[in-house]
């Protein structure tokens, strides 16, 4: 009967030994797991502060992007208002040359009529009339303007009462003379009155 038990108690026997060996080299796999952990721990580190570094670099270029959005905003706004602002004043500018080509067209206008008046008149020396103190430009044009405006209505008036009455500048020299003399008085008077009305400017 026993040798018809022997594998059965054979059979235990091997399996222990099977079992026991594992123990040392368990412990040899926990060296080797704390050697690998010992090696790997180091590299997590660096990775983790390289990881924290890149971290702050995207940081601090997204906030100097930012900053920069900002400036690049407040330069477009400010040329935005410079471009309107020199726009504005060549509107005005070009305003204001126009006005002044129309005062200046409309003096000549009135000017060349004064001369042509005067000179129906009996003006020997139209010219003496033409020369206008520009010492304030706009000053002198408005005042020279309306000066010549009354003049030119008095002349039309003159010359309108001469031909109703039949009365001829170039053939009476009376009226010639007393023509003259009111034209010349009337300037000097105008011209009184201009010089006070721009003193009292000044």
């Amino acid at each position: 009967l026993e040798p018809s038990y022997s594998p059965s108690t054979k059979e235990p026997e091997r399996k222990r030994k099977e079992i026991f060996p594992v123990v040392p080299d368990q412990s040899n796999h926990e060296k080797e797991l704390t050697k690998i952990r010992s090696q790997l721990y180091p590299e997590e580190e660096f990775h983790s502060s390289e990881q924290e570094r890149m971290r702050n670099e995207i940081s601090d270029l997204t906030e100097e992007l930012h900053q920069k959005e900002i400036t690049i905003a407040t330069v477009m706004k400010k040329a935005a208002l410079l471009e309107r602002q020199l726009k504005m004043e060549l509107e005005i500018k070009e305003k204001m040359l126009a006005k002044q080509q129309v005062s200046d067209m409309r003096y000549k206008a009135i000017r060349t009529e004064n001369t042509h008046l005067k000179g129906m008149m009996g003006d020997l020396d139209p010219g003496q009339y033409m020369s206008v103190d520009f010492t304030n430009r706009e000053y002198s044009r408005h005042t020279s303007i309306n000066k010549l405006e009354y003049e030119n209505e008095r002349l039309r008036s003159d010359l309108a009462k001469l031909q109703i009455n039949g009365k001829s500048a170039w053939s009476n020299q009376n009226t010639y003379e007393e023509t003259g003399r009111y034209s010349y008085q009337n300037q000097i008077r105008m011209e009184k009155n201009e010089d006070r009305y721009a003193s009292s400017i000044i």
